[in-house]
């Protein structure tokens, strides 16, 4: 294993910190700036250490975990797909919509009604 490939303590309790903040401000607009700054690192380690410890971007790793809340909130709410939407950081409901087809195969409405809960 190459020196830089290996996952240090250091590297792991700064990747937690990272990811607690996307828990805790994932409603929120969320840059890799903001990503850094939570981790105590430059913006580019931020992607080294994603993309090293994670295999995805920091961008794609907050907008897969938007897109986990958002499923969850389709199959436990009754609340419309704009305010799921809005409620998970997705600017618009039009793009919250192409980006949750694009990752899940359908639209979240149909989404909702194939995987929904049954007894809401």
């Amino acid at each position: 294993m190459h020196k830089n490939d290996e996952r240090t303590a250091a590297d792991i309790f700064c990747l937690q910190q990272v990811t607690e903040y996307i828990q805790k401000s994932f409603h929120e607009k969320i840059g890799v700036a903001d990503l850094a700054h939570a981790g105590k690192i430059s913006k580019r380690e931020c992607y080294r250490l994603f993309k090293r410890l994670m295999g995805i971007s920091p961008s794609l790793y907050v907008t897969k975990y938007r897109l986990q809340r958002a499923q969850v909130m389709l199959r436990e709410t009754e609340k419309s797909v704009t305010e799921i939407a809005m409620e998970c950081g997705f600017g618009s409901s039009s793009y919250f919509a192409k980006v949750f087809r694009s990752a899940n195969g359908m639209a979240p409405r149909e989404y909702r009604r194939t995987v929904g809960n049954k007894s809401i």
